[in-house]
């Protein structure tokens, strides 16, 4: 039994002599607690995280299709030539080669009200005069404004059953058989409406 209470004693404290200084093991197994826990602290520290998101945020957003800057406060020229290097423009000689050759991406054989949609496809979208602009709280509050506007107008579109006629309105000028005017036709016919063809 002493034997037992002996071996007790110094399976609990366990003594570390340094010098004159006593550590139990106890006092040891703390001090590397707190020091696993300030690591831990340490690791799970997002402050530096933050700052560089606040940093971001304040940052005007970049607008695909804008001219791309090397860096704040460069030269007109230079930004101007690394615009110019990503255009489009100088693949083709001309305007109307460039029109000849997009028009061939898109199937525009059967039209008909849909020329706006054409006219918008064929448009040059490379531009080298905008820059970066910055994205203010007044534009988010816009954008948020049209997407309640559109949410609102797809819970109706079902309601009228004309409004199926469009369903391959812009899809049908991307592939090889536009299926839009036949099933507008038919969509027509079986609701009794007379088919303008324009």
């Amino acid at each position: 039994m002493m034997d037992t209470d002996r071996h007790q004693d110094t399976s609990n404290v366990e003594k570390l002599e340094i010098g004159e200084t006593v550590i139990s093991s106890q006092s040891r197994y703390t001090a590397t607690e707190s020091l696993r826990m300030q690591r831990l602290h340490k690791m799970l520290d997002l402050t530096r995280f933050v700052h560089q998101l606040e940093e971001l945020l304040t940052q005007p957003i970049k607008v695909p299709g804008t001219s791309i800057l090397p860096y704040p406060g460069s030269p007109v020229k230079v930004r101007h030539n690394i615009a110019s290097m990503f255009s489009v423009r100088s693949l083709w000689a001309t305007e109307e080669e460039r029109k000849t050759a997009v028009s061939e991406l898109y199937n525009f054989k059967t039209l008909r009200k849909r020329k706006w949609i054409q006219k918008i496809l064929l448009e040059e979208s490379d531009s080298d005069s905008d820059g970066e602009f910055p994205f203010t709280l007044n534009d988010l509050h816009t954008i948020l404004k049209l997407h309640r506007r559109r949410r609102k107008l797809q819970k109706t579109y079902h309601i009228n059953v004309l409004n199926s006629q469009y369903t391959y309105y812009g899809a049908g000028l991307l592939s090889n058989y536009d299926p839009f005017p036949e099933h507008q036709d038919r969509i027509k016919e079986k609701y009794g409406v007379k088919s303008k063809q324009s």
